[in-house]
């Protein structure tokens, strides 16, 4: 009977410790770290002709994905697709695009769709964007022309002016004498 028990038991344990490996083996299997993808612009509106600067971060969990490769597309406001690019993430999982739109570009609110896969997992971000005409535009290079040239010409008018009721009162003065 006492060997009945002993051998009852070895195959509990048996039992127990392969139940137990399973287990195990079903929990790492499914911890799988998430896919992080993040995408951003470098402001939000934007004038015709200018710059765009699109940048972003890979990782799975908190380790970056290293040279793996990340699909950006602009899409215009009625859904055309104006702008694509697969780009290499760096040994930090970092991506940059850079981008001019057009001059000629419909005015309106832009797509920024940015996709990644890795092994099962998918991510897709999205970003919008406002266009604005140029002409609404106003520099402050240009700004600060204009009002230095209004400021040399209210002081070329103070000049002569002053000049001009100099000259008078010597021209007075002389007469006088």
């Amino acid at each position: 009977m006492n060997r009945k028990i002993v051998l009852l038991a070895y195959a509990s344990i048996l039992l127990l410790s392969y139940v137990g490996i399973s287990v195990r083996f079903i929990a790492c299997v499914s911890a799988v770290s998430p896919l992080n993808l993040n995408i951003t612009t470098d402001k939000p509106t934007y004038f015709q002709g200018e710059r765009v600067h699109v940048s972003g971060t890979l990782s799975l969990g908190v380790n970056p994905l290293v040279r793996w490769l990340v699909a950006i597309s602009i899409d215009t406001p009625n859904g055309t697709p104006l702008f694509r690019r697969t780009l290499e993430t760096d040994k930090a999982g970092n991506f940059t695009a850079t981008f001019n739109f057009p001059f000629e570009s419909k005015l309106g609110t832009y797509t920024v769709v940015c996709s990644v896969q890795w092994a099962n997992q998918y991510a897709i971000r999205e970003v919008t964007l406002e266009i604005k005409s140029t002409e609404s535009r106003s520099s402050p290079v240009l700004l600060t022309l204009i009002a230095t040239v209004a400021a040399f010409s209210l002081i070329i008018s103070a000049l002569i002016f002053y000049g001009l009721v100099t000259f008078q009162k010597k021209a007075s003065n002389r007469e006088r004498s």
